[in-house]
């Protein structure tokens, strides 16, 4: 089978789960995973035969992607802010508005203000761990910790911090119990991508994220949409020292009232983000 069939086939398979740029994006992920094609390679040799065993795998692998499986779960891994992520169910696949978050904590806090063996990092509901290895990655003095509620998720970001030999410490933890609090240190910095998405957002959500990645992880109480904003904004008045940031990564429809929520627990320099598409997505304050 030529490199060309094997496009059609994917093509035909999934017209009706992917759009068809996305559809193309994902063929060449699965292509490159299995052969290292590059770009160049995909137009060179698109008449090309492939190996057997190549058409053999991606037939495999189409028929997982068929059901709705993303290609990041099948693949089991991502890539993140240049690290090799390993992804299961048990936790969400990242995204690049988290990466946009990444790159404005790097913009806003200079590399000497955590370059010091005491500093104290924090993310909270850290799933595969992405941001905290991330921020480890940029500065690697820091001492980085990660807190999840579920320990299926603590598991793949130890896994991932062995993967990429970056040293941050993972643990249980859950942000809406106050009773945990005293246990944890004060913190310079504080980040959290938590649980936003509401009941109303799941009719524009695909099928593909809504049946495989983990709602725990995912949906914010239908009753109380800010509920882990509240826990976390109560968490940092307490262990986040002076003067230092809190980032989080907010659902487009409440940024604003996260801001308002921020201001009255006495947060300062409250500023929203909007993300490359435009969607208010992130904020930043000072305690």
């Amino acid at each position: 089978m030529t490199l060309n069939c094997l496009r059609k086939e994917y093509q035909n398979t999934l017209v009706n789960i992917y759009e068809k740029r996305e559809l193309e994006n994902i063929f060449r992920l699965i292509l490159s995973e299995l052969t290292g094609f590059r770009l160049m390679d995909f137009l060179v040799n698109k008449d090309e035969e492939l190996q057997p065993k190549i058409v053999e795998k991606s037939l495999h692998i189409l028929k997982e992607l068929e059901t709705g499986k993303p290609p990041q779960y099948v693949l089991g891994h991502t890539e993140f802010f240049g690290l090799k992520i390993r992804v299961n169910e048990n936790v969400l696949i990242p995204r690049p508005e988290t990466e946009e978050l990444i790159y404005w904590i790097r913009s806003t806090i200079p590399f000497i203000n955590l370059s010091e063996d005491s500093s104290n990092i924090l993310d909270i509901g850290t799933g595969s761990g992405c941001i905290a290895l991330a921020l480890k990655s940029i500065f690697p003095n820091a001492k980085v910790n990660g807190l999840d509620v579920s320990g299926e998720a603590i598991e793949v970001a130890k896994s991932n911090a062995d993967q990429n030999n970056l040293q941050a410490y993972f643990f249980l933890c859950d942000i809406n119990d106050e009773t945990g609090y005293h246990k944890l240190p004060p913190y310079n910095l504080i980040v959290s991508n938590p649980p936003y998405v509401t009941s109303n957002d799941k009719n524009q959500m695909k099928p593909n994220v809504l049946d495989f990645e983990p709602h725990l992880a995912l949906f914010a109480p239908e009753n109380d949409p800010l509920k882990f904003y509240k826990s976390i904004a109560s968490f940092a008045q307490g262990h986040l020292l002076s003067n230092d940031y809190l980032f989080l990564e907010c659902n487009m429809n409440f940024a604003h009232e996260v801001s308002k929520l921020l201001h009255e627990k006495g947060f300062r320099e409250i500023e929203i983000r909007k993300d490359l598409s435009e969607r208010d997505r992130m904020i930043r304050c000072k305690k």
